[in-house]
Parts: C-alpha cells; sequence; structure tokens
C-alpha cells in the first residue's frame, strides 16, 4: 500500500494481508476500492486450479470483500472470498475509477495472457470492454454498461422466437426469455446462410444453467482451454439479457448484471445473423445497431 498527500510523493506504509495465504503464484493488477462501508478488492491471480464450473481460464480475474482497511492496519478480513468477476472466456486486468457523480466505473481487458488470438499477425491482440457501473447487491458486485452507451443506439429492431435476424456486428440487444422447465433453448449469434459457424448462447435444462459455447466457431481461439463456460447458475423463470455485439467481441450481462461474460469472436462480411432456437420457450426484445463513433 502507498499513500500520498499531494498524488506526486509517495510512501510505502505496508502490504494488505489476506487470508489467501496459497491462492495461486502471483496477484495482478490489484484494485481497491470502498463502496459505502464495503471494502472490495479486485485482482487477477495466476495459477489457479479448476474447480467444477469456475477458474477455467488460463489466469482468473475476480475480488474479495471485507471490511475497509487503514493505514495503521492492513488486514483484509474477508466476508465473501474469491468471486470470479466476469464468466467468459476472455476478461482480465480490470481497474475501476470512481466518477465525479459518484459512480464507480471499471474496465477490463479483453485477451489474455499467452492466448493466441488472430490479431495477432496485425500487430495487436486485445481490446477494452466497454465502460461497467459497479455497485454491491446482496454480497455481491454487478456490472452493467454505463448509461452513455445509449447514446450510441440508432436503428431499431423488434425480435421473437420466429425472428432469424439480419443485425449489425456493432449492436446493443435487450432480450426477454421466458424458461420453460422442460426444455433446453439456444440463441446462435453470428452465423451466415449455411447455419455452420456461430457463437451460442445456451441453456442446459438438466443443469438449470447458462453456458457460452465457441465450439463452433470459425476462428477458433486457444481450444486447449475449452471452448465452453457457464455464465451463470440456477436460472429464474424469466431471463434479462444484455449483450453488447463489437465486430470481434460480446460482452453478456445476465439479469441486470448479477453475472456478466466478454469473450472475443471473430466473424467475416457474410456471419450476420441470429437466431432463438427452442419450440417451448418465448423469447421478446429489441436490438438497436450502435454507430461507431
Amino acid at each position: 500500500v502507498l499513500v500520498s498527500d499531494n498524488v506526486s510523493d509517495w510512501q510505502i506504509v505496508g502490504e494488505i494481508e489476506t487470508g489467501l495465504d496459497s491462492f495461486g503464484y502471483m496477484w495482478e493488477c490489484p484494485d481497491y476500492f470502498e463502496i459505502e462501508d464495503v471494502a472490495i478488492l479486485v485482482f487477477s491471480p495466476q495459477g489457479i486450479a479448476h474447480e467444477g464450473e469456475k477458474y477455467q481460464n488460463i489466469y482468473q480475474t475476480g475480488y474479495i470483500v471485507g471490511r475497509p482497511i487503514s493505514q495503521e492496519k492492513l488486514n483484509f478480513n474477508e466476508t465473501v472470498q474469491f468471486v470470479e468477476l466476469d464468466r467468459g472466456f476472455d476478461f482480465y486486468a480490470p481497474q475501476s475509477s470512481q466518477l465525479p457523480d459518484g459512480r464507480r466505473v471499471l474496465f477490463g481487458w479483453m485477451g489474455l495472457p499467452e492466448i493466441n488470438y488472430p490479431t495477432e499477425k496485425y500487430g495487436y491482440c486485445g481490446c477494452l470492454s466497454v465502460p461497467r457501473e459497479i455497485t454491491y447487491r446482496n454480497d455481491r458486485i454487478c456490472q452493467y454498461p454505463v448509461d452513455e452507451l445509449t447514446a450510441l443506439r440508432d436503428e431499431l429492431m423488434v425480435v421473437d422466437n420466429n425472428n432469424i435476424c439480419s443485425i449489425s456486428m456493432q449492436s446493443d440487444m435487450e432480450l426477454l426469455i421466458e424458461k420453460a422447465n422442460i426444455s433446453n433453448w439456444k440463441l446462435m449469434i453470428g452465423f451466415d446462410t449455411h447455419f455452420k459457424e456461430n457463437l451460442i448462447i445456451r441453456f442446459d435444462q438438466l443443469k438449470n444453467q447458462l453456458y457460452l459455447d465457441r465450439s463452433m466457431l470459425k476462428q477458433s481461439i486457444a481450444p486447449e482451454y475449452g471452448t465452453q463456460r457457464c455464465i451463470y447458475e440456477n436460472l429464474d423463470e424469466i431471463v434479462s439479457l444484455r449483450i453488447l455485439l463489437d465486430t470481434s467481441s460480446i460482452e453478456i450481462f445476465i439479469n441486470q448484471g448479477v453475472s456478466s461474460a466478454s469473450a472475443r469472436f471473430f466473424t467475416d462480411s457474410k456471419q450476420r445473423f441470429i437466431q432463438f432456437d427452442s419450440q417451448l420457450q418465448k423469447l421478446s426484445g429489441k436490438i438497436w445497431s450502435m454507430r461507431g463513433e
């Protein structure tokens, strides 16, 4: 921990102590902040073993929650142990800032160390997430795109179960899905007229879990680390999805930001369709194309 009275001259006052003494071999990009009387430490540990559906990426990003620390007492006593901040494939090293109006806003890096991405042949391998407003509800961080992004919405399309939609790959979607208890469903994104390559958000009725599936991508990304991630568990009867698409990325926010999932995926100019696939579910929603300004 460093402190300063003038943000020019800094003094080291000590090291934060946590109860995670054997939690990986290195913690990258720590970010400590407080929301009301709750202290949150966000960091990206390396060297964490898989635990069921958790910790599936090569390196993880998450947070612990505790009581605020002071310069005199640097013990971080956790009340909530490590929780993954984003359940997708490509989210790392986030940092946050507090805006003048009091909102705390976070950006993450969409790209993991030691992963090969298709853009490397052009000299770059990652991008930033959209800015996300951070709130703390029911003992967990919730993330949701900042309100200012709605100003970039352009043309509107209304969708339902029967739509196969041609969309812009710079889109903002708000979808509501009613979950029947006897059926799986899937939302296919970014396929062409041959229906072969796509990104899939799918519901597994038996497990009552939502998955992000990259197994059908035209350009695979690090398949050695798996092609699917569980992005939400114990779904409610009505599921809300906010989905932001860009030309090589997707960011998903479930039930007003209770869970989020970010991933890179790369399409060509023909892969511009989405479809909701189920006979027993009900989907409704809106899709806006987004201006790139």
